[in-house]
């Protein structure tokens, strides 16, 4: 069986695009060239043209950030802030050109850090639904415990551990259950800083 490999985008009501480009909700294929264009732009942090890109992350910690910085940075509902989560399959038969590695296009762009994208994919146009496993708002992980400081754990490399271990626990069932786990090892991960967690809740 080919390994998986699970992403995440947060979003909200007010995000520009949401699973779709801010650019327009669908269209052909980028030329190369166009392709390239479009990435520097979505990687100018500056940039506020809209692009054709929609990127997602195999960080998931990194991605919970970003929904909790559009509660409090920017004073979004956490009902209405979203995290999806995303499968692309190992092999695409159908429009394979339309999901691109970031690293990949960082380094035909000639970016100074290509290594900043490694763990991005950006998808043209729109992210399509039949990859998106499962959707949890903010608002579910918040009535159940998790808080800002959770994501923010201080013994090391408790971040790549919470990533490789929601990633494994997507492996092994149902994506509903892996996103509530979600909030589980983040919590862990916090209140045992000088031993990571070894076994799955119940």
């Amino acid at each position: 069986m080919a390994k998986r490999t699970i992403y995440t985008r947060a979003y909200s009501k007010s995000s520009a695009g949401q699973l779709v480009s801010a650019k327009a909700l669908r269209g052909d294929p980028l030329s190369p060239t166009d392709l390239l264009d479009e990435f520097r732009k979505h990687a100018d942090r500056y940039n506020r043209e809209p692009t054709a890109l929609v990127s997602v992350s195999d960080r998931i910690v990194d991605t919970v950030k970003r929904a909790f910085d559009k509660r409090y940075g920017n004073g979004e509902s956490p009902a209405d802030t979203w995290v999806a989560f995303i499968e692309i399959p190992s092999i695409i038969h159908e429009n394979p050109g339309r999901v691109h590695a970031s690293r990949r296009l960082a380094e035909e762009c000639e970016l100074p850090e290509p290594n900043l994208f490694n763990h991005e994919m950006v998808f043209e146009w729109a992210i399509p639904e039949k990859y998106v496993l499962h959707k949890i708002s903010l608002q579910t992980l918040m009535d159940r415990g998790l808080q800002w400081e959770h994501l923010t754990p201080k013994w090391p490399r408790a971040s790549t551990f919470i990533d490789k271990r929601i990633t494994m626990l997507y492996r092994e069932g149902p994506p509903a259950y892996q996103a509530l786990n979600l909030l589980y090892w983040c919590i862990q991960a916090h209140e045992h800083r000088t031993q990571a967690p070894t076994s799955l809740p119940n």
